[in-house]
């Protein structure tokens, strides 16, 4: 993509320093995650989930619009110096799920990381243990309950840094479910890398 291109992107630069959460005024922890469970240190979201973004991410999720990839691999930031020893380890698809869509978008976004960062990515280490509904479909505690116990981690990464990866952070749920299963596995700590984080509409809901 070109400057002009790239500067439709809307960064998240003002936000939670713990959840990522897009806020009008920095915080260190917004009024989202003051109950945010230790399984996860904190997330890394560089942009927010608005247009044009959320077109690319949708055609590539469930459009199956491959040809989108360069692009979202163009918006992937410098490596923090939080992950700089850090394991990545995608978001997986249960086999169902990966056998229906024919690829894992987080897993996409996990090798394009691990290129431009030079980090080890392992996609052995966790697994999803049920097929749930999409999670864009529920709203609220429905996320929450939809996922939980639905991943399980091996321990070839005890004592290891983590850094969870998918490509959109909407409620958390997903994202602190698999980190959990991460901690029981023995993960010194897990940060969690979204591309985009979407941040609340009116009434509530994630937009």
């Amino acid at each position: 993509m070109c400057r002009d291109c790239v500067a439709d992107f809307v960064p998240n630069t003002v936000c939670c320093s713990l959840c990522a959460m897009p806020l009008s005024v920095a915080s260190s922890r917004c009024g989202a995650c003051q109950d945010w469970p230790d399984d996860c240190t904190a997330v890394v979201a560089p942009w927010r989930y608005v247009f044009p973004l959320d077109r690319l991410i949708a055609a590539l999720k469930y459009q199956r619009d491959l040809t989108v990839m360069p692009a979202l691999t163009q918006l992937l930031p410098a490596l923090p110096a939080a992950l700089a020893d850090a394991v990545l380890i995608a978001v997986p698809l249960h086999r169902q799920r990966m056998r229906e869509r024919g690829f894992n978008q987080a897993r996409l976004l996990a090798s394009a990381l691990s290129r431009r960062w030079r980090l080890q990515v392992c996609h052995t280490a966790l697994q999803r243990t049920r097929v749930t509904p999409p999670q864009v479909t529920l709203h609220g505690s429905a996320r929450r309950a939809n996922v939980h116990n639905a991943f399980v981690a091996n321990g070839c990464i005890d004592g290891a840094s983590v850094c969870l990866v998918d490509d959109v952070l909407t409620s958390g749920a997903t994202a602190l479910a698999a980190a959990a299963a991460l901690r029981q596995a023995g993960a010194r700590e897990v940060f969690v890398f979204a591309l985009a984080r979407a941040g609340y509409a009116a009434g509530g809901r994630y937009k």
